[in-house]
């Protein structure tokens, strides 16, 4: 049974980030399935920051504007930092994303992910704005399979 784990690439960001990408790609089917051209994780838990960022996708940066397979990984574009993120479109087409947040600094970030998340599900391609750019997680709502939503009643104060 191979290894289902695949660490990052350490490194400059943007050669780590394809690196990644390509790691992630050259998975056989049973390891990580793809649907319609996009690898597909089983499940994805992923944090919310207070500033509604999810991975290092961060609101209005350019990695959020990113919205098709041709980046699995990215570089984090915030000064100061050097990592690579997964694309918000990986993680969307997981099987089942889990958002987990806690705390009253999280009610804007949850309550304006939830409530753009039914304008990203219905965004396509040359539909105008992408909703998501200034809130990364409403960008779940438009991927293959189901987000789940794991709050406190702190964090879910404003919905």
């Amino acid at each position: 049974f191979p290894s289902p784990i695949h660490a990052p690439i350490t490194g400059e960001s943007p050669d780590s980030a394809s690196a990644y990408d390509q790691t992630l790609r050259s998975q056989a089917a049973q390891i990580i399935p793809s649907i319609d051209g996009m690898p597909s994780l089983d499940m994805a838990l992923i944090g919310l920051g207070n500033d509604g960022h999810i991975g290092s996708v961060y609101p209005g940066s350019e990695t959020a504007k990113v919205h098709s397979a041709a980046s699995l990984a990215l570089p984090v574009d915030k000064p100061g930092k050097q990592s690579i993120t997964m694309s918000l479109a990986m993680m969307a087409a997981a099987q089942i994303t889990i958002v987990a947040s806690c705390g009253s600094a999280k009610v804007d970030a949850v309550s304006s992910a939830i409530r753009l998340s039914s304008d990203s599900a219905s965004w396509s391609p040359g539909a105008g704005a992408m909703p998501w750019v200034d809130s990364p997680s409403a960008r779940l709502a438009s991927g293959q399979g189901e987000t789940l939503w794991i709050l406190d009643t702190e964090a879910a104060a404003g919905l």
